[in-house]
């Protein structure tokens, strides 16, 4: 199993499909003094792409080299990290420990974004029209995706570029949206594309460029 110290850990399954699952996750205490007390609790990067169901659990006590399981259910939608914290105590002095990223790989989508690219001038200027072209793979045949863009400017505001509807995607077949915008600031722009079905996220991409003054 995986370490941190003073803790070995192990995370399954892996891989889970769309919808309700229960992982495993299996916990060693790997030091030589008694752990008391332990609140355990998985938490997601992403609440959109997973929820954790339920609240954590407790454990009263670890001794050293003893393990233990627990189960937690989750509502994933797409790939996405989690990582488990402890808080407790560790040989009667408080306790506090935290799981690197652990990456879950979760079913494909009926449709993903295969590019994100802005479109413009050899160089882009001030004032110039730039457009984000989104292209959608079809995993499944589908009509009810949108795509929703955003651009973070230099000055850190974020831009609604509006919600675009894709035209029907066959299995297998590809699509592609635009999105338009008037730079209006120097300095690096962060382009963003948001996939729908309805209300679920299925993708997410982003583009950089850099925009200039002209000469």
């Amino acid at each position: 199993m995986p370490i941190r110290e003073p803790i070995s850990y192990e995370l399954s399954p892996r891989k889970l499909e769309v919808g309700e699952q229960w992982l495993t996750l299996t916990l060693e205490n790997i030091s030589d003094d008694e752990m008391t007390s332990v609140s355990v609790n998985l938490n997601t990067t992403n609440f959109v792409d997973l929820e954790v169901l339920g609240t954590g659990e407790f454990v009263p006590v670890m001794r050293p080299e003893e393990e233990v399981i627990l189960t937690f259910k989750v509502r994933a939608q797409r790939t996405t990290d989690v990582y488990v914290i402890l808080d407790g105590l560790k040989g009667g002095d408080p306790f506090y420990w935290e799981s690197p990223y652990i990456t879950l790989d979760i079913g494909a989508p009926i449709a993903e974004i295969t590019s994100l690219f802005v479109l413009s001038e050899p160089y882009p200027y001030l004032t110039k029209d730039l457009t984000a072209e989104c292209t959608i793979f079809g995993n499944e045949a589908t009509t009810n995706l949108t795509v929703h863009f955003w651009v973070d400017t230099p000055s850190e505001e974020s831009v609604d570029l509006g919600e675009v509807d894709v035209p029907s995607v066959k299995k297998g077949g590809f699509q592609t949206v635009r999105a338009e915008y008037i730079t209006a600031e120097e300095g690096l722009h962060r382009f963003y594309a948001y996939l729908y079905d309805g209300i679920n996220l299925l993708d997410r991409e982003t583009d950089l460029i850099y925009v200039r003054k002209e000469e």
